[in-house]
């Protein structure tokens, strides 16, 4: 009972606190349930988020893993981690806890190690090439393939730790700043490095961070103080069963819909798509034929950027309009590559300086006329390494020596693929056909060994063997055979004819073979022997060339006129796109006596395909994989892609790469990567990929910067107004209004620093504020609150000395504040809440 207070009158103010505290206790049962309805919470969180973020990286670089024991390892992590967060462990015996954690996942990574270096490497491959795609470099990819199973234990550590890393912001304690900086660094690098993840990857992810946001809210909520708490969990308990069912309900109807309606829309959808697409590439393609006709030849479209970009050969014509995203061949095959599938267009064999031309149709068909070739002799040439491949596959010799007849095998198979090319967008002058492809006798060859002509549609269906397994079956053919076929004796004939008309170099290009030295056995470089003995050598020597000395840029300077556009690339301007890097291996490739042409056509990485219900791998070709690149023939072999282009190379294949790169270490700086032209021009340094991406981090860094630094001068230009306005007052403020302002923030400064005392209405106000802030006296603190609630209840009589001294105090707490608060703190009360 307090003093002055009658027997038997009600203390209101006890009574309001029993009840608040009555209010706030719960029974146990209705405990039990709100901490299950929070671990629920807990645990949907951290798998939507988990979960969400290895989806991401593992959709958005197309890396293989077995779901089921994806799922069920990302189920035990988290569990894992949420009864850990919830041991009553303080002190060393938490860090005891953890210590034997970290002991069990080394003994996890010991006894498992293979796995999880094969996983790591594999996953870091798929990096590496979604890098090279969307930087044109050239990084080389491990020796190593991992297998489903083995990259699902690789990322199962990885969930792991993550798991571990995200229940410190969600379990621990609510911190939705720790959450943040573990998503951020995940999404902002499979974004640079060009990954694109699933939406599922993104539902799942914007599901977990929605929820431990709220969470998050929820439990700031419930550090208030007791009566708005009573409050808010009273109005929370009586709507929080209704609103739980039909929150339930929802979730459940519209997760049917997503997956009943959506996904067989899904077909149709792509459907439509691909026929407004088509519409739109038959305008650009029509605009791509048009327009260089209406302007009279002064518009220039650029080879590898418009729809249809596969040119006649001319190389000049590379300033103009670029086109983007529009689709022009879809290509189906039966079996997922495992190489960069090229798809021939044009092909020029003579150079003119500003052009390649195709073929003299005339002297091929007169040299082909002494050849044993039935039929249509320039299909009959183009289906040598198809017919060849084949019959070394199911060949088989009976007898020996002289006497030895070749058969057909009785289980005559082959192991071509299937693979079909719809013409959407492209140029249809030329038929789009793959490197070992069999052709039928509608085909038109064009220079009598060159491209194909043109059709209305082409929806054509090609046998082909992918080119690394050709060369295998032919080179060990070469080596094994018995006795020359038919079939080798054209070759052999046609390989002569080829080294006759396809080696030729122009008069200003002839000093390349005097400056060309590889350090061989002899210097007769240009022997056909000899080069086709050392084609590795000279194929690494050109590509290191123009990768080492010369840059990529998707538009270059033009060609001045009347200069020759190789050498003009080879000494001057020394930057380009594939047309330059094409054209000068060409020539290059022919200064090394090897014979070598010129193609353009369509490029697509093997990561382009992606799997069909019907089991096949398909892929739509847009503008930007139009391609140019340099043929060289292989006696015994034929026509083999010489990729120059940096950051192309490294797409051919897996093995290309990789023996590109030992030949890179096993040699030194004065063999295959030593300067054509060491007297002509000084060592130039290109830009890699670790260049163009340190650029575009610079550039993002620099706008950072200047975001903050644009802030903080807004900052100090605020708090220097707001402080200058609290010293001298607003324009039209009374004294009155002046000092409640002040008094406003003389209470914020004192909750900003935790550390608040009651209404200056009260009575203990005085000892309250002398008692937290030693730097004011009871009398000065009893003073001021007379004064301001006189300027709250009646202005009359106020002096500026009274609002002086309100401000007095203000800036007396102000200094005491400072002093206790931390450097960070400080700054933020400084520049955000402009306190002092």
């Amino acid at each position: 009972m307090k003093k002055g207070q009658e027997p038997g009158q009600l203390d209101k103010e006890a009574v309001g606190r029993i009840t608040c505290r009555i209010l706030q206790e719960e029974e146990p049962g209705g405990m039990l349930v709100k901490k299950l309805w929070r671990l629920a919470g807990m645990l949907i969180c951290l798998l939507c988020l988990t979960g969400g973020l290895c989806s991401a990286f593992l959709s958005g670089f197309g890396i293989r893993y077995l779901i089921p024991v994806f799922w069920m390892l990302l189920i035990v992590s988290v569990l894992f981690w949420i009864g850990f967060s919830r041991l009553p462990l303080e002190g060393v015996y938490r860090l005891l806890a953890i210590l034997g954690t970290l002991i069990g996942v080394s003994l996890f990574l010991l006894l498992l190690q293979k796995d999880v270096i094969a996983g790591y490497m594999s996953a870091v491959n798929g990096v590496r090439s979604r890098l090279n795609e969307a930087y044109d470099g050239t990084l080389a990819l491990y020796q190593a393939s991992a297998s489903a199973m083995q990259m699902t234990v690789f990322f199962g550590f990885i969930l792991f730790l993550l798991a571990g890393l995200l229940s410190a912001g969600i379990c621990y304690r609510t911190n939705p700043a720790v959450v943040l900086a573990g998503e951020f660094p995940v999404l902002a690098g499979i974004g640079i490095a060009g990954g694109t993840p699933s939406f599922f990857s993104f539902f799942l992810i914007l599901l977990g961070t929605l929820g431990m946001l709220s969470a998050a809210a929820v439990s700031r909520a419930d550090q208030r103080d007791q009566e708005s708490a009573r409050q808010a969990r009273q109005m929370t308990e009586q709507m929080k069963s209704s609103v739980n069912v039909w929150l339930l309900l929802q979730a459940v109807v519209l997760s049917l819909l997503a997956f009943v309606l959506v996904r067989p829309l899904t077909n149709t959808l792509l459907q439509a798509q691909e026929a407004g697409m088509k519409t739109q590439n038959g305008v650009l393609q029509a605009v791509w034929q048009l327009l260089p006709a209406v302007s009279g030849g002064r518009l220039k479209l650029s080879v590898e950027g418009v729809g249809g970009g596969v040119s006649d050969g001319t190389l000049t014509d590379q300033d103009g309009f670029y086109f983007g995203k529009v689709q022009a061949l879809k290509v189906t095959v039966s079996e997922k590559p495992s190489e960069t599938v090229y798809l021939k267009g044009f092909i020029g064999t003579d150079y003119t300086g500003t052009a390649f031309e195709e073929a003299d149709g005339e002297s091929f068909v007169q040299a082909a006329s002494l050849w044993k070739l039935d039929g249509n002799v320039s299909l009959g040439v183009e289906n040598l390494p198809f017919l060849r491949t084949y019959y070394a596959e199911n060949v088989v010799f009976t007898g020996e020596g002289d006497d030895a007849k070749p058969e057909l095998a009785a289980n005559a198979a082959s192991s071509a693929v299937t693979l079909q090319v719809e013409n959407l967008a492209a140029n249809p002058n030329y038929t789009y056909v793959p490197y070992g492809a069999f052709l039928n006798d509608y085909y038109q060859v064009l220079g009598g060994d060159g491209a194909l002509a043109g059709q209305s549609v082409q929806q054509d269906i090609f046998s082909c063997y992918p080119r690394k397994q050709l060369e295998e079956v032919l080179e060990d053919w070469n080596e094994t055979k018995q006795q020359e076929s038919t079939l080798d004796q054209a070759e052999s004939a046609y390989a002569a004819y080829v080294q006759a008309h396809c080696s030729s170099l122009p008069e200003n290009l002839s000093y390349l073979q005097e400056k060309f030295d590889l350090e061989l056995e002899t210097k007769e470089s240009a022997d056909p022997k000899e080069a086709e003995k050392n084609w590795e050598k000279i194929k690494t020597a050109v590509v290191s060339e123009l990768a080492g000395n010369y840059e990529f840029v998707r538009e270059p300077e033009a060609v001045p006129e009347g200069k020759d556009f190789v050498e003009w690339f080879l000494k001057e301007s020394k930057e380009g796109n594939s047309v330059h890097f094409a054209a000068a291996a060409t020539m290059l490739l022919r200064a090394c006596g090897m014979p070598a042409r010129y193609v353009v056509g369509y490029a697509a990485p093997a990561s382009l395909f992606k799997g069909q219900e019907d089991g096949s791998y398909q892929a739509v070709l847009e503008d930007d994989n139009a391609h140019a690149w340099a043929e060289v023939y292989r006696e015994g072999i034929g026509w083999t892609v010489v990729e120059a282009t940096p950051g192309f190379a490294a797409l051919v294949t897996e093995s290309d790469g990789a023996s590109g790169q030992k030949e890179q270490e096993a040699n030194s700086p004065d063999t295959p990567g030593e300067a054509f032209y060491q007297e002509d021009t000084p060592e130039a340094e290109t830009p890699g990929i670790g260049s163009r991406i340190f650029r575009v981090v610079k550039k993002a860094l620099a706008a950072v910067a200047l975001t903050i630094a644009a802030c903080g001068i807004a900052a100090v230009i605020r708090r220097h107004i707001l402080c200058k306005r609290r010293r001298r007052g607003r324009k039209g403020e009374t004294l009155g209004e002046q000092i409640q302002r002040i008094y406003r923030s003389f209470a914020a400064l004192q909750k900003f620093n935790k550390k608040s005392v009651c209404s200056c209405q009260e009575e203990r106000f005085a000892k309250q504020l002398g008692k937290k802030y030693p730097v004011f006296s009871e009398k000065t603190a009893q003073k001021l609150a007379n004064i301001v609630l006189k300027a709250c209840y009646s202005d009359q009589g106020l002096t500026k000395k009274e609002c002086q001294f309100v401000l007095d105090c203000y800036e007396k707490l102000a200094e005491a504040v400072s002093k206790e608060l931390s450097p960070a703190k400080r700054l933020v009360g400084s520049l955000i809440f402009c306190f002092w």
